[in-house]
């Protein structure tokens, strides 16, 4: 079983596993990016997919006509924790996407901190929708999300005692 991201944004495909809250990039073809025409074929292949595995995804698309091949068989939840989807959900949402989840994940559960003891939320920040979010994949906040979330996960395992 394995969690994968895809992003589907003018016709073209990218797809990444997620592997402990973090994005690792799949090459198809030494390439990123693939039409979405091709991707669900290739993507099977590329994956060697198997009749019986169970996927989940977590989708970016600009079109709701981007959906999941209807031969995959989707997992009842993802493997990752649901505060390393909400950190990739803020990371990588941008203003123009719509977001899909294969297992369907209630978007409101998704928004709320679950283990963050040590960050307080201000009334502004938990009404503030996901959507609206027009932060860029290589923007300076992005970097920094991505170096809390880090702090955030050491500062866990150090509470937990691992």
């Amino acid at each position: 079983m394995n969690d994968y991201c895809i992003q589907a944004i003018n016709n073209m495909v990218s797809v990444s596993r997620i592997i402990d809250g973090e994005l690792e990039p799949i090459r198809i073809r030494g390439e990123l990016y693939l039409p979405i025409a091709d991707f669900w074929p290739t993507f099977k292949q590329k994956v060697e997919y198997e009749a019986d595995e169970l996927l989940a995804f977590i989708i970016f698309s600009d079109t709701e006509n981007f959906i999941v091949d209807p031969e995959i068989n989707i997992a009842d939840e993802f493997i990752t924790e649901q505060f390393d989807l909400q950190n990739l959900v803020l990371e990588y949402l941008n203003g123009g996407c719509l977001l899909s989840f294969y297992p369907h994940i209630d978007i409101e559960n998704i928004k709320q901190p679950h283990r963050l003891s040590v960050t307080k939320y201000t009334k502004a920040e938990e009404n503030k929708e996901i959507v609206n979010n027009e932060m860029t994949v290589d923007s300076l906040q992005a970097f920094f999300r991505r170096k809390t979330r880090e702090l955030l996960k050491e500062s866990y395992k150090m509470e937990k005692g691992k």
